[in-house]
């Protein structure tokens, strides 16, 4: 789905999966919150591009007001607020609840998208659910191994652990209310978010599985 393959990389998963595959952690968070601001702009774009003759699609202004909203201000005010020095005591005191809040949240979005779709019907047909649920777990697993290689190429172990995890991840904290935003009252709108929905635990489960031993080849690598 060319939607999908436009979002940019997850900002909580590729971070935790960067963690415990020993990789930069520091350089997954800025590439992660770079990525996100940025795809609030290149993302619609590409879309644009790419399937303005192929879809019914809102007015660019609509979009961008709508994203700015929904995406944007959330996070210029969380910034704004953590300037405060009372506000950003509080919140590294409770950095355990805050993060446990942070994880409800994005659960709350993945259980109201799962709801809407299958209250609504998912999309697509029983043969072509079972493709996407074969076809991509098992693309993301060679995307992730393609990235860790050419990660390896350019980068040191650990920042390549970092870069694969980025780069081969797609949101869907803001990739659901992008697509709803853009496809809203299509028929197929359904069709549109059921990549995202299963490619986001393919993400979790993919990089859980090949976690470890990315984890020892680093170790093995600083070792040397």
């Amino acid at each position: 789905d060319l939607a999908t393959a436009c979002l940019p990389t997850t900002v909580n998963m590729c971070v935790a999966l960067t963690q415990t595959s020993g990789g930069n952690v520091a350089a997954a968070l800025a590439n992660a919150v770079l990525g996100n601001v940025l795809g609030v702009v290149i993302t619609p774009a590409l879309i644009f591009a790419l399937l303005a003759r192929r879809a019914a699609l809102p007015p660019a202004t609509a979009v961008a007001a709508k994203l700015g909203v929904k995406v944007l201000l959330p996070v210029f005010v969380g910034q704004a607020l953590r300037g405060f020095e009372g506000v950003r005591g509080w919140l590294d005191r409770r950095s355990k609840l805050v993060k446990r809040a942070q994880e409800l949240a994005l659960l709350s979005v993945v259980w109201c998208a799962f709801s809407d779709a299958f209250g609504k019907g998912v999309g697509v047909g029983g043969r072509d659910l079972a493709g996407l649920l074969v076809f991509l777990p098992a693309l993301h697993w060679v995307a992730l191994r393609l990235c860790l290689n050419a990660g390896n190429a350019l980068f040191a172990p650990r920042d390549a652990v970092a870069f694969a995890f980025c780069a081969s991840h797609k949101t869907l904290a803001f990739g659901l209310p992008l697509i709803k935003t853009l496809f809203a009252g299509s028929p197929d709108l359904a069709c549109y978010c059921a990549p995202i929905m299963i490619l986001h635990p393919a993400q979790l489960f993919v990089g859980s599985l090949l976690g470890p031993g990315i984890k020892k080849r680093c170790d093995d690598a600083e070792r040397r």
